[in-house]
């Protein structure tokens, strides 16, 4: 089991239940400190033992993060605002979108100063050219490098061999329309449906 610290998010399109839950894995901890990495894209894989891979886009600036993924049923959008406290959900193939409050920190995987402070330091590592500090988890349920300064998750592995990762990382300034609804774009309400 996955522990609370650390964040699944359920995208609750109504066509996207068949789907495996998003996976992002950021912390409360301020980036600003680490220029390489207050904004950036990067793919974030999910690998499970005898399942494969799971490979999203993400786009993160400070309060804003932007997750895509190709699936069978078109290409899935949803834009977490936690400034706005909302995560609007995008439906490029019909231009539509739905808006829901967003998830409370630690359901979203903020791993804020005390949460970090029960983790125990173990090492360190590199992750695409990016020193991180490798941490055990409280209950010691796996590990998480955190990257110097900025303090968010680059590798996160979990007792039972499943790991999640970013990849082909590209620090720099993401554009603001990334995380705003697309001109074009109607509001549909959300689906009535218990996840």
């Amino acid at each position: 089991m996955i522990p609370k610290n650390i964040f699944i998010h359920p995208i609750s399109f109504a066509f996207a239940l068949l789907l495996s839950p998003f996976l992002l894995f950021l912390t409360a901890c301020d980036s600003s400190q680490n220029s390489k990495l207050t904004e950036f894209s990067a793919d974030q894989v999910l690998e499970m033992p005898g399942q494969g891979k799971m490979i999203q886009k993400i786009y993160y600036a400070p309060g804003k993060v932007r997750i895509e993924q190709n699936t069978p049923m078109g290409k899935m959008v949803s834009i977490m605002l936690t400034e706005k406290g909302v995560t609007l959900l995008l439906n490029p193939m019909t231009k539509t979108y739905m808006e829901m409050p967003s998830q409370s920190s630690e359901e979203m995987g903020v791993v804020d100063t005390e949460q970090k402070a029960k983790m125990k330091k173990i090492g360190t590592d590199t992750v695409e050219g990016i020193k991180c500090t490798k941490y055990e988890m409280e209950g010691g349920k796996g590990t998480v490098c955190l990257a110097e300064g900025a303090d968010i998750a680059l590798k996160i592995e979990m007792d039972g061999g499943m790991s999640i990762y970013l990849q082909n990382i590209k620090p720099g300034q993401q554009d603001a329309t990334l995380f705003q609804v697309p001109e074009g774009y109607s509001k549909q309400a959300m689906p009535a449906f218990g996840m």
